[in-house]
Parts: C-alpha cells; sequence; structure tokens
C-alpha cells in the first residue's frame, strides 16, 4: 500500500514534469480534508562535482557546466524561483512543500525520503543515452536499486491528455506479491483506471530442466508435456483467482489476463509496448537479500553505525526499468534504513 507523504525529486527536465503529472494523479484520491502535513514533497538537487570527478574530464569540452571552487555547478540545473514556479501547476488547496538542496543527487535524494519517511519516490528517467544506462539514467537507475519505499519512474512515451493512468500492467509472480499487486490497484483505480491486464510469465519447464541429465538422460515427450500442462493450469488458476478478486471490488474494470513462457524481462516490455499500457506495476516480495550481508563484519568495524546497503532489485525489475518504453512501477513494502553519508564535494 502506497502511504503518503510523496516525494518528487526534478530538474526541470520534461521527464521529470511527467513525473510530477503522474504524482499528482496517484496522491490526489488519498489526500484526506484538512490534512496536517504536506502530501507531496517536491525536492530540487543542485549537483556538485568533486575534484576528483574533475580531474578525469581533462578536456574542458567535455565539461558539461565549469564548476566553482565548492565544485557546485555555476548554471544551476533548476533555481530556487523555479521551483516555485512549479507550485502553479499544484491546485491551490493541494498540500505541497518545496525543498532546494547542494549535493550529489541520489544522495540527496535518497535522504530526503527517509526523512520525511516517503512512501513513494517519482522521478524522470534521465537522458543517458550510453552506456548500459541508454535509456535510463544514472540516478534514477540508482533510486530504483536502493530507494526503502516504492519508485515511480516517468518516461515521455506519449502525450499526456486528461489522466495519465488508463491501462496498468500487472506482473503477478507468485501469491504474497498478487496479494500486494491487488491491494495497490485498490488505490489506484480511483485515480482513473479503466483496464487491466494481468500477466503470468514462467520459465520452461522440462524433465532435465527439473531433475538433470544423470536422473533420465532422455525424458520422454509424454513427460515433459505433463509438466508444461501443469505449469499451464497452475498459472492460469492464478491470472483466474487474482481477476475474480480485482471484479469483485471494481466490477467497472475491463481485466484481461495473459499467459506466457519465456524470460520475463523482455516479455513484459513486449506485451507493454503491444498493448500501448500506460503503467508497468511490479511488486517486490520485499524479503530480498544481498549476497553481501554476511561480509558485513569483516568489511565494517563493529562501531559503524551504517551497515552495507542492499540491492533491492532483482534481475527482471532491473531489465524492465531500462527497456520499458513506458513508466514503470516499483511497489516495495518500505523499510526504514539508516541515511546515506552526503560526500564531500571537495
Amino acid at each position: 500500500m502506497l502511504s503518503l507523504p510523496f516525494l518528487l525529486a526534478t530538474d526541470g527536465s520534461e521527464t521529470a514534469r511527467v513525473a510530477q503529472t503522474w504524482l499528482y494523479t496517484i496522491a490526489h484520491p488519498l489526500v484526506t480534508p484538512n490534512p496536517a502535513a504536506p502530501a507531496v514533497v517536491v525536492l530540487a538537487v543542485q549537483p556538485t562535482r568533486s575534484r576528483l570527478q574533475a580531474s578525469f574530464s581533462r578536456d574542458s569540452s567535455l565539461l558539461a557546466k565549469p564548476t566553482t571552487k565548492a565544485g557546485i555547478a555555476s548554471e544551476p540545473v533548476i533555481t530556487p524561483e523555479q521551483l516555485a514556479q512549479l507550485q502553479a501547476e499544484y491546485p491551490t488547496p493541494f498540500p505541497v512543500e518545496y525543498r532546494w538542496q547542494q549535493g550529489r543527487p541520489a544522495t540527496e535524494i535518497l535522504n530526503c525520503a527517509r526523512s520525511i519517511g516517503a512512501g513513494l519516490i517519482a522521478l524522470g528517467s534521465g537522458t543517458k543515452r550510453t552506456g548500459r544506462d541508454r535509456l535510463l539514467g544514472s540516478v534514477a537507475a540508482v533510486i530504483a536499486r536502493y530507494a526503502p519505499c516504492s519508485v515511480l519512474i516517468a518516461r515521455q512515451s506519449q502525450p499526456i491528455a486528461g489522466s495519465p493512468l488508463g491501462h496498468l500492467l500487472l506482473l503477478l509472480n507468485h501469491a504474497a506479491t498478487t496479494q500486494r499487486a491487488i491491494a495497490l490497484l485498490h488505490q489506484l483505480v480511483p485515480a482513473g483506471v479503466h483496464t487491466v491486464t494481468l500477466l503470468r510469465v514462467q520459465l520452461p519447464v522440462n524433465a532435465g530442466y527439473l531433475f538433470g541429465p544423470f536422473a533420465n538422460p532422455n525424458p520422454s515427450w509424454q513427460l515433459n508435456q505433463s509438466l508444461q500442462a501443469a505449469q499451464k493450469e497452475q498459472g492460469e488458476h492464478l491470472l483466474q483467482q487474482a481477476k475474480a478478486l480485482i471484479l469483485k471490488a471494481h466490477p467497472q474494470l475491463e481485466v484481461q489476463t495473459a499467459l506466457h513462457v519465456g524470460e520475463a524481462g523482455p516479455v513484459v516490455c513486449e506485451v507493454a509496448q503491444q498493448l500501448s499500457i500506460s503503467l508497468i506495476v511490479l511488486t517486490s516480495a520485499g524479503d530480498r537479500q544481498s549476497l553481501l550481508k554476511p561480509l558485513q563484519n569483516l568489511r565494517q568495524p563493529q562501531s559503524s553505525p551504517r551497515p552495507l546497503r542492499n540491492t533491492r532489485l532483482g534481475p527482471v525489475e532491473d531489465y524492465i526499468i531500462h527497456h520499458a518504453s513506458c513508466p514503470v512501477l516499483l511497489h516495495r513494502p518500505g523499510v526504514p534504513q539508516a541515511p546515506i553519508h552526503r560526500i564531500s564535494g571537495k
């Protein structure tokens, strides 16, 4: 379940404006009359540049912006005046708080989210077009990986007319995440959802995959067919259960189901593009642990107040946020974590 306040991280870009539209659409039905606290916190971060980073850019033509002695870009990404102008895009009674910070964008966004207890961080996908993050900015990738709460990554795939919510794609993995996905859908329906596609993606299953080549070097065709039929029946049962629960609470919705066999990441992106999906919803189980956790005692002294940060992003989620052509909502249960120490720009 999403809980207020929400955090909007903006740099004044087009995708950040799209994220703002999405955030207001989702937050508006959750705002109670006469709220005591802001429903949305808008944060703009003026990036700093360390001396080490500057030393790597020996060619002055490669520097995007000149830096001052303090390491702060002389031309701000977004000024406090521009940040205040964003208030005109929210209705007058809507409770919004505006903040402006200097530092490393990803660090400041994560620290702000922890300090206000944000239930959702919304930001644009960025404009980086090289390397692995060619479709996702480096800041958005860091936030998606380390945020302790849900993350909405917006993309300007098409002009938004009216409510951006319309056709949602829910990826159903197993029973626990399915329940969380349906609970989240109950919150999103009042924001303008009219169609929901429930997608289940299963890996190919055969006797050799399950038992190994030594147990049965030449598995029979009948055994493979039986395993695939059982897998298909299990997936369809999950989809039909979820569909029945959704229609029971929201009979006005159009609910579709789809069952595919293959790699989840590419299949989700392909289905989303074919159906012109407005938003992909990915629900995390919330129990993912870092592979480095057993090494914390070896790599850090016992007196250290900050543990190693766990990566809270699976391979399927990582693929989708990098390759999806529409916005993606990573829904995960919030876990309180210690603030990340700011890095000096000197």
